[in-house]
């Protein structure tokens, strides 16, 4: 056995022993072959109703197909191991393969397994770039009669489709909150007229002022040591994403009550990200949690005067894109990163309602924000369900731990 070929032990996950009477367990190799794509540069394109497909899926479009749909396509460089359905023609440029049945497999069948097998490992498993024919043809498939791998598609595509059309609907919803961020900070609530600003246009009534004028504080966050385990999940940049703070990937602090309170959070504080790359440094986030939790040195908690402005309309109007543009000019290089600190994140202009009745104008437009926001998070749990039944369904079905019957599609054990 070859050095490579013990390397690739690891990664299978098949083997006839275990396959169901009536399975075969073959090499990938015997029911498929890994055809190269053709290298189209964006400039040789032209655009038209033929999709253009890459390790990340859909790349672009063209008028002519190199290959007559539908077909699987697998990430050869880049994206390696990654598997796409093209439902019609399409071309496959040169960084993916695209898969040529063999033995009269299902194509949707095979779509599924080539999901299910670890082909993604085997870039790191042989440690040579990118996915080659030979790793990926020695993997061990199982196949099923035709009859049971149609009905096994059937189930999966079932999924399939409610995980699209969850997603849809996030998407709806995320471009519906997208367009009313644009619009009440532009136009607020009360029908103003509006007028030209040194940062676009808003209602007259309102002013342009900078972030120091309406923020009490800039706090910086604790610079300790963290470790996977303690009392206390510490919140660090990676935790703040599409304006929300995340409690995954955490680290945790051992303080005391005394050393704590300064930095526990409390919900509906606004967290900045002072410290990142240029494209993801000023990301804002709203503590959303009663869960006691600090935060790390690498963000700023603002303190916001509650007299001149609503803490959820800051958070909101912070991560405006044309806000986020604003902070960004004032990124200074750092080594491998750029920072925002507190003195600059204070000259950041907002549009701000004003006084005592421009302060109720702020609290309905960050109630109406925060409840376009609920209705996007709304579909996380949606998703990751149908994620999580997706994952059991592909285990279970095939490996052949819970079979099909192909006359009434119920499954047995």
């Amino acid at each position: 056995m070859s050095s490579v070929n013990r390397v690739l032990v690891g990664c299978q996950i098949f083997d006839d022993r275990a396959a169901p009477d009536g399975w075969r367990c073959a090499p990938l190799g015997e029911r498929i072959d890994l055809a190269y794509g053709s290298g189209l540069r964006e400039d040789e394109r032209e655009p038209g109703d033929i999709d253009v497909y890459g390790s990340n899926g859909v790349v672009g479009s063209h008028t002519g197909a190199l290959v007559d749909g539908p077909g699987i396509l697998v990430g050869r460089k880049g994206s390696v191991g990654a598997v796409h359905y093209a439902s019609g023609p399409f071309w496959p440029i040169d960084t993916v393969y695209y898969v040529v049945p063999r033995r009269g497999d299902d194509l949707r069948f095979l779509r599924h397994l080539l999901d299910y097998l670890p082909l993604k490992s085997l870039n790191a498993a042989t440690g040579v770039p990118g996915l080659s024919r030979r790793d990926a043809y020695s993997l061990l498939g199982v196949f099923p009669p035709p009859e049971e791998q149609a009905e096994i598609t059937r189930i999966l595509d079932a999924v399939d489709m409610a995980l699209v059309r969850a997603r849809e609907a996030a998407e709806r919803a995320q471009e519906h909150e997208r367009a009313l961020i644009q619009r009440v900070f532009a136009e607020g609530l009360n029908g103003e007229v509006q007028r030209k600003s040194p940062i676009g246009h808003i209602p007259r009534s309102w002013q342009v002022i900078p972030l120091h004028c309406v923020v009490e504080n800039f706090q910086y966050g604790l610079s300790i040591p963290m470790n996977s385990r303690g009392a206390l999940p510490i919140l660090r940049m990676g935790n703040i994403q599409n304006g929300d703070v995340h409690f995954a990937d955490l680290k945790y602090v051992n303080l005391t009550d005394e050393e704590a309170v300064p930095y526990l959070l409390h919900r509906g504080d606004v967290l900045f990200n002072r410290t990142n790359s240029h494209e993801l440094v000023g990301k804002v986030g709203i503590f959303r949690r009663n869960t006691p939790a600090v935060f790390a040195s690498y963000l700023i908690r603002l303190h916001p005067i509650a007299t001149k402005v609503d803490a959820g309309y800051l958070g909101h109007v912070l991560g405006t894109h044309s806000a986020q543009c604003r902070i960004k000019r004032f990124a200074t290089p750092g080594v491998q990163q750029v920072n925002v600190n507190a003195t600059n994140l204070g000259k950041v202009l907002i549009p701000l309602p004003v006084g005592e009745t421009g302060l109720l104008e702020q609290r309905r437009i960050g109630t109406l924000l925060e409840a376009a926001h609920d209705l996007v998070r709304s579909y996380d749990p949606v998703v990751s369900a149908l994620q999580a039944l997706k994952k059991s369904l592909m285990h279970d079905l095939l490996t052949g731990k819970v079979r099909v019957s192909e006359t009434t599609g119920k499954a047995t054990l």
